[in-house]
């Protein structure tokens, strides 16, 4: 998964990618089956990739993470404070320099600083950055489901039972997914 955010005046560059995924799905089984009435365990494995299928989409339509997973941002050309994508941000795990000849520097957290823990998180340089960094760092509301706000896992738990009542994918969220996830959406990238 790779999403670029096009260049926009003196913005600068910006790719991220998923390097670990979250661990667990912030809807159970047990609660789908329960929502979409199943008594049987015949499609317990399709059950659990809409579950999957539902939090990425919520995710990409809200521009958040909802269970802690660990991501790549690579910069170039960046001055003062930078907006992680993907929040809640949980921590920024390392950032490091890529020179021209692929050597790789990593900065000692004294060279950057961040804010915004637990919130849309920033990062800024207290030097200009010309080259290539890449920051690694944590999103989500945390490892387990329990931290997923109950609204979102509601929002997420609609979102797979639709998908499995109508058998078709969706792009875009049923209008009351969307209207439980509006309250949510990151308007800043």
């Amino acid at each position: 998964m790779l999403a670029r955010t096009p260049r926009r005046g003196r913005s600068p560059l910006r790719d991220w990618r998923l390097k670990t995924g979250p661990a667990v799905e912030p809807v159970g089984l047990d609660g789908l089956k329960l929502w979409a009435r199943i008594d049987t365990n015949a499609e317990d494995e399709l059950l659990a990739t809409l579950i999957a299928t539902a939090r990425q989409a919520a995710e990409e339509h809200t521009r958040r993470a909802f269970i802690r997973q660990e991501w790549t941002m690579a910069v170039r050309g960046w001055t003062g404070w930078l907006p992680i994508p993907r929040p809640p941000l949980i921590e920024v795990l390392e950032v490091r320099s890529v020179g021209f000849d692929g050597a790789v520097t990593v900065w000692p957290a004294g060279d950057y600083l961040v804010r915004g823990a637990g919130d849309q998180g920033q990062i800024m340089a207290l030097t200009p950055v010309l080259g290539l960094v890449e920051i690694d760092f944590a999103a989500g509301y945390g490892p387990a489901a329990a931290d997923v706000p109950a609204a979102i896992r509601t929002a997420v738990t609609a979102w797979a039972s639709e998908l499995y009542e109508s058998r078709t994918p969706a792009n875009e969220p049923p209008q009351n997914v969307a209207q439980a996830l509006a309250p949510w959406r990151v308007l800043i990238p």
